[in-house]
């Protein structure tokens, strides 16, 4: 059964219920209050009877009676005894028997034996359809009053007002059960609209907040889904950035294993294919060396860097020249079609070198790919006022200025299908700009198509001490 209609259904059996049960108590309560004055009247009607007993006879000394039964007897059959009131009455013996009767009464219906915890005792009898009330009082140590009066409109009141009662109840039912309707309706829209809002959220990845009204529990209910959808939101979103991060170091890192992996076969393969003095071997195979290191090295970093978001690295003081010259004789080993010129001058940068290497080498294969055969690339090194600046630029194909806002971002490419046949996949800048945001430097690109490209690097700080 939906929420609603259980809603529904309780609020009609908890008026219905409390409305009967209220209105029986108040029946039964003035159905009792009548009975009470009805049982003082028939009391009162008791004590009439023994008072006008009692002016018939005398009393002694010790205000004792001074009663002769029999005498008593014959005198109230021979007289009748004055009063205003229509009232019915027997006297009775010790033994409950009826001595004198007044009415109709019975030998065997007597309860004297009441007496003895009470000076006045009551009961209800109901006779061919009536309802009467008797009363008993001690007249004498011998004598015993009873009288009967009859209540029969006391029950059949009641019994009319449950009658009356049934009937408003029926009606009652049936306005409460329109009234009720609309009413739950109004109780239940606000968890109707939380229903639909959660649907759109696992239907659409809808987590557009609910608009609160009010101040009540519902509204609080509201209050708290807002709160939870937007936590389940900031949790998505988190799980989803955490995964593209892990999909950014392994694009990166197999980005990054190109050059150093180039660098590695190409020595190997002229070891294998060449006979080369062992001086030389030594050099080259201290390069695959050294390039495994730093394999080794740049894989760890990358991971703390786009994955862990840990930017605690060591800094060391980098003689420019030396690093981006080493930089361009690897890189440009393999590319002998690529005009290189290279200006740079003396200075000190603190650097992560596995890392802005991997920023150099970044720029360097983004400009080899722009360029034809016989391009030109030239590395430019600059020591400007508190800091340091780095140059790449080429001639080669260059980029509409509308693209340069977006060449930094993951998995872009302004040519696709070039970048295919290429082996690029859109990271390399990425890594960059993630790697530049630790050294705090700053990035600028000015091009033009089939003009070329210029990158400058700008560095905050330089160090002018001696190597």
């Amino acid at each position: 059964m939906k929420f609603f209609w259980k809603l529904y259904f309780s609020i009609m059996v908890i008026t219905m219920s409390c409305f009967s049960i209220g209105s029986y108590m108040l029946i039964e309560s003035g159905f009792h209050a009548t009975l009470e004055r009805e049982v003082e009247n028939a009391y009162h009607e008791n004590d009439i009877i023994s008072s006008i007993l009692n002016n018939l006879f005398f009393y002694d000394i010790s205000f004792k009676y001074i009663v002769d039964v029999e005498y008593m007897i014959n005198f109230l059959e021979d007289i009748t005894i004055q009063n205003d009131t229509n009232i019915l009455f027997c006297l009775r013996n010790t033994e409950g028997k009826i001595i004198y009767m007044d009415g109709s009464f019975s030998n065997k219906d007597h309860f004297i034996d009441e007496l003895t915890i009470k000076k006045q005792c009551y009961r209800i009898v109901k006779e061919k359809g009536h309802y009467y009330i008797y009363t008993t009082k001690p007249f004498s140590d011998e004598i015993f009053v009873e009288n009967k009066r009859e209540i029969t409109s006391v029950f059949h009141n009641r019994d009319e007002q449950f009658q009356i009662l049934l009937f408003y109840s029926i009606i009652l039912l049936m306005i409460s059960a329109i009234f009720i309707y609309i009413v739950t309706r109004w109780l239940v829209s606000p968890i109707k609209n939380l229903s639909l809002i959660t649907k759109k959220i696992t239907l659409d990845n809808n987590f557009e907040p609910i608009q609160i009204k009010g101040d009540d529990e519902i509204a609080q209910l509201t209050k708290d889904f807002n709160v939870m959808s937007d936590r389940l939101l900031t949790s998505m979103n988190e799980i989803q950035e955490n995964a593209e991060k892990q999909s950014l170091f392994v694009g990166n890192f197999a980005h990054e294993l190109k050059t150093p992996l180039t660098t590695i076969i190409g020595y190997g393969d002229m070891i294998r294919s060449k006979r080369l003095p062992e001086e030389q071997i030594i050099h080259y195979a201290d390069h695959i060396v050294k390039e495994g290191k730093r394999l080794e090295s740049l894989s760890m970093k990358l991971l703390d860097l786009i994955v862990l978001k840990n930017h605690d690295f060591t800094f060391l003081k980098v003689f420019m020249p030396d690093f981006l010259k080493g930089i361009e004789e690897e890189f440009f080993i393999s590319k002998k079609d690529i005009e290189v010129l290279i200006d740079i001058e003396d200075g000190y940068v603190m650097l992560e070198p596995d890392l802005m290497k991997t920023v150099i080498i970044n720029l360097l294969d983004n400009a080899s790919k722009a360029t034809d055969y016989h391009g030109k690339i030239e590395i430019m090194g600059k020591k400007v006022k508190n800091g340091y600046t780095i140059i790449i630029s080429d001639n080669g194909r260059g980029m509409p200025q509308e693209e340069i806002s977006h060449i930094m971002e993951a998995f872009y490419m302004i040519d696709k299908s070039r970048s295919r046949i290429q082996g690029g996949a859109g990271l390399g800048l990425a890594i960059v700009k993630e790697i530049l945001h630790v050294h705090h430097a700053k990035i600028y690109f000015e091009s033009h198509l089939d003009q070329g490209t210029r990158i400058t690097l700008d560095f905050e700080e330089e160090y002018d001490d001696e190597r």
